[in-house]
């Protein structure tokens, strides 16, 4: 195995998934342990962020060696870098100098589109409705919201959690959202789901009740319609008869 297939392998087996746009948080968490376990994170954040001074003339073995030290090393952590990032986010460190550069251009990065990352994802929750959706579908959407909000140091009371879930409820439970609202104690979002549940499915048996009683109504009137006209029809029909045996007598 090559020196950079072993370096390779070392940095996946910590940072399993590349970083990209939304998962800066974990990534950052696994790549600086991984960088203070090889020992290169004063690369980063140390006495290793800039290169030794290496004079353009009569420069000393010693310098060399250590401008030449302090390269191998730097490459080494550009390399894991570069290897932990998708294709995409390889434009923001690949002009940097330093890689105490390329990290704080990766922070940067980070911070701009945090800010319109969490705009959206506010108001998509505060937008968010039930609609065709199932309780559970309806509830695990809001949990996907608020864990992406939680990504990126953003977190939602619970509180406000039970308020969006009621307002996101169709007509149809309005007297469901009416009797929690009214309560002395409302119930936490957990709560609130399971409460959920059994009332979607109180709905769903009231609904079916309703649609069977409507079909048994519907073929009472159509077998009673079609009683009535065979009764016109014989009665009519007895009368010419009638008529006819009048007519021959």
């Amino acid at each position: 195995m090559c020196y950079s297939d072993k370096m390779s392998n070392d940095i996946n087996q910590i940072v399993s998934e590349k970083l990209d746009k939304n998962d800066f948080h974990a990534w950052k968490f696994r790549m600086t342990n991984f960088l203070m376990g090889k020992g290169f994170w004063d690369y980063v954040e140390g006495e290793n962020e800039d290169p030794p001074e290496l004079p353009e003339e009569n420069a000393t073995t010693v310098e060399i060696k250590a401008f030449k030290d302090w390269n191998q090393g730097a490459r080494k952590v550009m390399y894991w870098l570069s290897v932990s990032v998708t294709d995409t986010m390889i434009g923001h460190i690949q002009d940097a100098h330093t890689p105490a550069e390329a990290w704080q251009n990766l922070v940067q990065m980070f911070h701009t589109n945090t800010k319109a990352r969490k705009l959206q994802l506010k108001q998509e929750l505060h937008n968010v409705e039930k609609k065709n959706m199932s309780i559970n579908e309806y509830s695990l959407k809001i949990k996907g919201i608020v864990e992406s909000l939680a990504s990126i140091n953003v977190y939602v009371d619970d509180d406000d959690l039970v308020s969006i879930c009621l307002n996101g409820l169709g007509k149809e439970y309005k007297p469901f959202k009416t009797s929690i609202i009214v309560r002395e104690n409302v119930p936490n979002f957990r709560d609130l789901v399971s409460m959920l549940i059994v009332e979607e499915k109180t709905l769903n048996e009231d609904c079916s009740t309703e649609n069977k009683n409507n079909v048994e109504q519907q073929a009472f009137y159509s077998n009673t319609s079609r009683g009535r006209g065979r009764g016109r029809g014989q009665g009519q029909g007895g009368g010419r008869f009638g008529n006819q045996s009048s007519g021959q007598q």
